[in-house]
This record gives C-alpha cells, sequence and structure tokens, in this order.
C-alpha cells in the first residue's frame, strides 16, 4: 500500500502555521494557557486500553488521580475525551455522555470497524452553549440537498471540457469549486434565484457596501415582516432573497424561520464579495433546464445535473419533476454530463435501462437531521454519467460504491421501501407531530393513492392524523376526535410559533433516555406549554405510542426531537378545522357526495382501553348512513370481515405494526370502502367467505396441571356445523402458517390475549392416538398453553370458555368427483384453509 504523506503534508502544512507546538508535560501546557478565555481539548491514555499507540506515546504509566486534579483547576473550558476502564470517579461533578462511534482498534486485519463507546466530559453545560459550527464556505448561500460538501469531489469527476453549464444551479457548489471554462452557463427554474445571481454579477461596491450595512442577524420579526415585503430595488431584492434564504429551516426559502440562529450573525454578505467575481464571465438564466441544455450542447459542453429528487418531498425548483422527459434529454446529448439523483422514483431504473454508468454514494442527511424525529441519516444518491467515471480520492475515502439497484437503504442497511417494511414510513414519522397507538403512519403512503376525488376530507378518528400529512391538502380538511388530549394537541400544533419553538427548546429536555421519559410521564402540568410537552414526548416515545405508557420504547433511547419539526406540521394544519366531537356527530355534519372520510377507530380485540372501543354493530350501521365516499379500517378477524361485507368492498393490507397487547409484528388490516377502490399489486382481495369452528377441550381443568389445558383445534375429514371439511394438507398448512405469522390467541374473536395465555405446544398428531378418553386421528391438530391470568382461568374452570375455535377466511372451491359405481360427476364443496 502505498502512502500519501507527502500529499497531505502539502495539503495541510498552512494551517499550522502559526499554531505553537510543544514537547511538555500537559500539566505544565495547561498551567501556562490557562484563562477564563482558553478552551482545550484532552485527549489524554485510557486507563485500561492496552493499544501500543498510548504506551510508545510517553504515557506508560498513565496517573489518573493527578490529571484529576489537574482538570479540577481549570479556569477555562475543556472537553475531554475518554475510555470507560478507567475511574468512575474522575469526572464526578463534571458533565459526562457516552458517544458511539466506530472504531478500527481492535480488530483483526481485513475486519473492519467495530462499535466503540467513548466518555465525552465536560465542565460545562453543552446544551447551554451555543454549538461551534465550523463554515464550509463554498456557496453564497444554502441550499436544501445542496452539493457544497461534495462540490470538491465532484468537480474531480468532471472530464475535460470547455464549456459548463449547470442547468438546475440552486447554490451553485460545483461551479463554485471549479476552475473556470472558456464558456461557464448557469440556468434555474426559480426566478428568484437567477435574479439573485443577476444581481450580484453586476453589484457595485456602493451597492456591496449598502448591503454589508443591513440586517443580518437572525430575527423571527425581520423575517416575518420580510415575508411580507415586495422590493423593486436590487440591494432589497437581494438582501429580502439573503436573509430569508439563511433563516429559513432547512435553508427552504421563506418557509419558516429557524428558532436556532436566532441573534446568529450571517456571513452572507462577506461571502458576496468574496465570490462575486467568479460570476463575471458567468452567463445566467432563469427558465426550463432543456431550453438552456439544447443551446449549448456541443461534443465539448460538460453538463453538472442535480435536478429534483422524485419521492423526497423537499420543495426545490419544481415541485413535480419529469423524469420521462429529462431521460429523453439525457440520451440526445452531445456533451457529457455527471448527474447525481435520488433512488426513487422511475429514472433510476430509466438510466440502468439506458445503459449509463451509475455509482452509489451515502452522505449525511442534514434536512433529516436537522428534524430530529428518527429516520434514516444517511442519504442514498446516485452518480451518473455517459462516460467512465475515474475516482481520484487523493488519501480520502473513496465516495463512489457500486449500485446494483437497491433502494435506499436505513441506518440498519435495509431499504427504505423494502415491502417487508411499509413503504416511505420514515417521511411520514418526520411529517406528524405526534405518534398514536395504533396509527395508520405504517400505511398511509400506501393509501392515499386509492383516495377517490372529493372536496372535503374529513378524518372523524384523528389519532395523528398520519394519512392527512402525507395526502395533497383539499378544499376543506377537517380533524376530529373523542379524546380531548388529541384535540388539544392538533391545536397547540396549528398555533405554533418560532417563540412557542424556542420556548419549548429552552424549558424541556428532549433527548428520550430513561429519566427524562420518566419526568415527562409524572409531570402535572401547571400550564399549557407544559401539558403540551407531556402529552407529546409521551405520546411520541412510549412503547407502542401509548398514552398511558409507563416505559419509553427501547429503540427511541438516545433519540431526540427537534421542536423546529411542530413549526412544519403547522404550516400543513393551517387551514385545517379541528373538532372535539363523537365520530356520528362529525359525519352527520359534514357528509355529503363531495366529501371523503378516512376512519380508523379503536380497534375491538386492540385498543388499549377498553372502554373506548367502537361499537361494531353501530359503526356498521352508520357506516351504511353515509352518502360521500368512506374508507375505514379495523383489525382482521372474522367478526369484523362479517360486519364490513354488509357495507360495501373489503381488501387487506400487510402491515408492521407493533400491539400493545403483544402479538405479532407484522398484521393484517381490513379496509373497507363504499366504492370501486383501484387494484394495487400489494392489496389483497378478501376471500368470499368467513369461517369459524369450534371444538370442546379434551384436558385442562385439573388442580395438579399448572393451569395447562390442551384441545384440538383442527380435525381431518371431519363434516363441521357448516358442512365443510379440512384435508390433513390444509390442516398442516393452517398448522404451519399460524406460528409462522401469528402465534397469538384471542379471545371471543375480539380481545387478543396475548400476555394473558402462552402457547406451549402446536403439533400434529403422527398417528391415531388417544388423550384421556378421547380419541384423536392422525393429522389432528392439537394445541396445548399455558392460562397465565386469573380471570381467564377461572373462567375455564366455571366452564364458561370450553374449547378452541378457530376463525379465518376461506374461498369456497367446487371440486368434482367421479361416483365409480354411477359414472356421474357429483359436486362437492370443500374448504380450503387460508
Amino acid at each position: 500500500v502505498e502512502a500519501r504523506f507527502v500529499d497531505k503534508l502539502v495539503r495541510h502544512a498552512p494551517r499550522l502555521k502559526d499554531v505553537r507546538v510543544r514537547a511538555a508535560d500537559y500539566e505544565k501546557v495547561i498551567e501556562e494557557y490557562d484563562g477564563p478565555d482558553t478552551f482545550f481539548f484532552l485527549d489524554p491514555p485510557y486507563a485500561g486500553h492496552d493499544a501500543d499507540c498510548r504506551v510508545g506515546a510517553g504515557h506508560k504509566n498513565w496517573d489518573e488521580e493527578r490529571f484529576a486534579k489537574v482538570i479540577r483547576k481549570i479556569r477555562g473550558r475543556f472537553l475531554c475525551t475518554y475510555g470507560l476502564h478507567g475511574d468512575e470517579a474522575l469526572f464526578k461533578g463534571f458533565h459526562t455522555r457516552r458517544w458511539r462511534h466506530t472504531s478500527g482498534v481492535g480488530t483483526a486485519r481485513g475486519q473492519g470497524l467495530r462499535p466503540g463507546v467513548t466518555l465525552v466530559a465536560t465542565n460545562y453545560d453543552p446544551n447551554k452553549v451555543r454549538r461551534f459550527q465550523v463554515a464550509v464556505s463554498k456557496t453564497i448561500w444554502g441550499s436544501p440537498a445542496g452539493k457544497k460538501k461534495l462540490a470538491k469531489r465532484l468537480v474531480a469527476l468532471l472530464p475535460a471540457h470547455k464549456t459548463y453549464v449547470e442547468p438546475f444551479a440552486g447554490s451553485a457548489a460545483v461551479l463554485f469549486a471549479k476552475e473556470p471554462a472558456d464558456t461557464e452557463v448557469i440556468n434555474d427554474a426559480d426566478a428568484e434565484i437567477a435574479q439573485a445571481y443577476r444581481i450580484i454579477k453586476r453589484l457595485s461596491r456602493k451597492q456591496l457596501d449598502r448591503l454589508q450595512r443591513m440586517s443580518w442577524t437572525g430575527d423571527g420579526a425581520t423575517f416575518k415582516r420580510l415575508i411580507g415585503t415586495n422590493p423593486t430595488g436590487d440591494v432589497e431584492r437581494l438582501h429580502r432573497f439573503l436573509y430569508l434564504t439563511h433563516f429559513s429551516y432547512g435553508k427552504m426559502r421563506g418557509k419558516s424561520f429557524s428558532p436556532s440562529t436566532q441573534g446568529i450573525e450571517a456571513k452572507t454578505a462577506g461571502r458576496i464579495e468574496a465570490f462575486a467575481p467568479r460570476l463575471k464571465h458567468v452567463r445566467i438564466y432563469g427558465g426550463d433546464y432543456e431550453k438552456v441544455v439544447r443551446k449549448y450542447d456541443s461534443p465539448d459542453t460538460v453538463f453538472f445535473l442535480d435536478p429534483p429528487y422524485s419521492g423526497y418531498n423537499v420543495d426545490v425548483g419544481e415541485s413535480e419533476f419529469d423524469e420521462a422527459r429529462f431521460i429523453d434529454v439525457l440520451k440526445a446529448l452531445d456533451g457529457k454530463f455527471l448527474l447525481t439523483y435520488g433512488v426513487r422514483g422511475k429514472l433510476p431504473g430509466l438510466l440502468k435501462q439506458a445503459g449509463f454508468a451509475i455509482k452509489r454514494i451515502r452522505t449525511p442527511r442534514s434536512i433529516g437531521s436537522m428534524r430530529g424525529v428518527g429516520g434514516p441519516t444517511l442519504l442514498t444518491q446516485l452518480i451518473v454519467s455517459n462516460y467512465k467515471l475515474v475516482e481520484k480520492t487523493d488519501g480520502e475515502e473513496p465516495l463512489l460504491e457500486d449500485w446494483d439497484g437497491q433502494l435506499d437503504l436505513d441506518d440498519r442497511g435495509q431499504p427504505e421501501t423494502d415491502p417487508e417494511r411499509d413503504l416511505d414510513r420514515g417521511d411520514v414519522d418526520k411529517a406528524q407531530a405526534f405518534g398514536t397507538f395504533g396509527g395508520s403512519h405504517h400505511y398511509a403512503k400506501r393509501i392515499v393513492p386509492l383516495i377517490p376525488e372529493h372536496k372535503t376530507y374529513v378524518e372523524p378518528f384523528a389519532g395523528a392524523a398520519a394519512l392527512l400529512y402525507v395526502k395533497e391538502p383539499s378544499a376543506k380538511e377537517v380533524l376530529a376526535d373523542y379524546d380531548a388530549d388529541v384535540v388539544f394537541l392538533h391545536r397547540a400544533v396549528k398555533a405554533m410559533t418560532a417563540e412557542r419553538v424556542e420556548e419549548l427548546r429552552q424549558r424541556f429536555q428532549w433527548k428520550c433516555t430513561e429519566q427524562s421519559f420518566a419526568k415527562a410521564r409524572d409531570m402535572e402540568p401547571k400550564d399549557d406549554v407544559e401539558r403540551f410537552y407531556k402529552l407529546v414526548f409521551v405520546r411520541t416515545h412510549a412503547r407502542d405510542c401509548r398514552p398511558d405508557g409507563t416505559h419509553p420504547a427501547k429503540n427511541h433511547l438516545g433519540s431526540t426531537t427537534n421542536p423546529e419539526k411542530y413549526l412544519r406540521a403547522a404550516d400543513r394544519l393551517k387551514d385545517v378545522s379541528i373538532l372535539h366531537q363523537d365520530y356520528r356527530k362529525t359525519i352527520a355534519q359534514l357528509d355529503g357526495p363531495d366529501t371523503f372520510f378516512f376512519l380508523d377507530p379503536p380497534y375491538p380485540g386492540e385498543w388499549f382501553d377498553k372502554d373506548a372501543v367502537i361499537d361494531l354493530d353501530e359503526f356498521a350501521a352508520t357506516l351504511k348512513t353515509i352518502k360521500g365516499r368512506f374508507i375505514a379500517v379495523l383489525n382482521d378477524s372474522p367478526e369484523n370481515v362479517a360486519a364490513f361485507k354488509t357495507v360495501g368492498r373489503i381488501f387487506r393490507l400487510k402491515v408492521h405494526e407493533a400491539s400493545g397487547t403483544g402479538g405479532a409484528k407484522k398484521e393484517s388490516r381490513l379496509f373497507c370502502a363504499n366504492f370501486k377502490v383501484a387494484k394495487a399489486n400489494e392489496l389483497e382481495e378478501l376471500p368470499a367467505e368467513v369461517f369459524c369452528k369450534s371444538i370442546p377441550l379434551i384436558k385442562g381443568i385439573d388442580p395438579n396441571d399448572e393451569r395447562f389445558v390442551l384441545g384440538i383445534v383442527l380435525e381431518p375429514e371431519e363434516v363441521d356445523a357448516q358442512g365443510d371439511i379440512y384435508s390433513p394438507e390444509e390442516i398442516r398448512q393452517a398448522a404451519h402458517r399460524f406460528m409462522e405469522e401469528f402465534g397469538g390467541l384471542g379471545l371471543m374473536h375480539r380481545l387478543r390475549v396475548n400476555g394473558q395465555v402462552k402457547v406451549l405446544e402446536s403439533y400434529l398428531a403422527p398417528a391415531d392416538l388417544t388423550i384421556g378418553e378421547e380419541t384423536v386421528r392422525k393429522g389432528t391438530w392439537l394445541l396445548a398453553v399455558r392460562i397465565l391470568s386469573d380471570e381467564l382461568w377461572e373462567q375455564v374452570k366455571d366452564g364458561q370458555l370450553t374449547g378452541f375455535s378457530i376463525g379465518g377466511s376461506a374461498r369456497r372451491v367446487p371440486e368434482k368427483n367421479t361416483d365409480a359405481d354411477t359414472g356421474t360427476d357429483a359436486d362437492t364443496e370443500e374448504r380450503r384453509a387460508a
């Protein structure tokens, strides 16, 4: 392996020009430079770690006791990283936290990185100190999904050229990072971006001085005032554009003020002076990209293309990007192109079919991490070209990876849109303001395409309103719920302001830990702000999002919510009416031929509060009265299927959903609509009939049986009360699917009792046998359970619960049998186990 030390020396030596370098004992250096304005970064040898690099660094016998005394004398501020094997009392009284990371130390050659944990200690509260920001001054302004952090690496991938064109300029990061070409062109469909570049290009010294004297400090009131203005002068227009861009949340100009920038001074005006000369000979256009591409296309032209990414919900340039048109433009080029794009939408597949060179990169997802609400922290993007890509790393880690058509990856390395998970669930989690038990965010994006045309959209059981957040706004929208806390949360989010967000940030802990969850759970709110925090924090982080949750979800521990997400949610709710009332009243008030209802009530058998469970007969009767269109959802049970069959068309979706009462993660949800639903591949047509079969217990009521209950589930070739039979093979398949996909039990086909009953045995009789006084035929499915619930055990002993009852759905299949004696065909109907 060739070392690249010389290259690194050339690159890094200038940084050391004014740095004082000492070879002395650390205590002497600290004493010499300590003061109230001094900051120390301390990375001493870690006690208990025997890495040779530490031993050979002159600290073979590391004195922890001495180090503890030294750091307690420091008058300035320090941040210290340390191993976990040292004396726990070393940092007693300081602020400490654990930093999880990857490490190559201690791994065998070729094994790559392994997880590591380092202790970070400070003599100040990191939460109360404004973070030091490292400036990446490669552009005049920032842009959502901009390329300033990748610009130098992308420039290295460009081939030789005489003409350079950026048809989707944005912040023009690549242009500013590259050497000038003979002819250079930038274009953007956003008229304000094109106008800003033109103004900067012609800005005089006098105008620049005037611009620099204007306000460049983050202020919510100034931001709000500028949104409402329409200046006519160049300086005023440029100031408005740059101010709204810099201080907007996510750099999405004018959407909402980012409270974290309050009081922060922007250096934008200074960057204009530095970057304006670079635009001197650049031709600037504002319009459709294709027109510019056609005008400048030639064998000596290279295009850098960074268009809007389909399916990423970020407003950049064009709200709807025509991928089919774009691929046609690429195919017709005479020049070379370098394209960056996401992995969603149709374009990745079209690019692969066209035979272009495609590589993959994975970069930090800045917008997602700002929101702080989960989801992938890495963004997978494609690098595409019509020439061979040759990467020059200059000692850095390689940027490009081979791409085999895989979709976006989450932090666990799984495709975001893997059908085994739920489509785009991360985006929904980011959009909705809080979680709710049994919420529809698992399948929201899969339901939206099924919604018919309408003018009024209504959710009578609002919950977290996941569907509303992912659908396009309707002319009139209404959220209603009988739960006063749910209504309060939606109204509070709707009224959210930047000032309230900052208050929430300052007053409360937003990182989920066992301690912060318990504090929020046990809080007795004294005002509406505390009530909002308690409700939203507990509902977001409790196991299964239960409002009465007592413990946080394990996968939420360590996660941090950024309160700025509520501003984005507020923007979506600004024209939505929020009602506190019963679902029947909501339907009666808003029903009409142009109304669409999405109804997701508390499910029978699953909802944590039994008193709030929907009355099935009443719910079905109400659905029948609706004049508009609706889609309703319930858990999949024979009784719910039977109820929905009297109302409308039924279909199923497989979703991953955690049940508060236990049970499988992968659930089947039952949907009913009073209109013909457009079919999709993932929709499962419901079989024609529902069946239910009960067989008495054969063993169980015995004082010495330790609540052990054994019973027959299905017998082969036995005609049941409905005139149906089951073959041994069908019983075998049903028994195996039960254990593979469900493995849980219900009570009277309604309430799940998985936490109250434990399945001990499930097996098929290998031969005819006798259990007690009961003869069991070969192929019979038997189930043995332990009754953990005192209440259920009393019902077994009292004779209220007498047997297992299998429920499911099946399709009758006519089966022709030839009568050997008469030679005629006798039609029989056989129940096929579902």
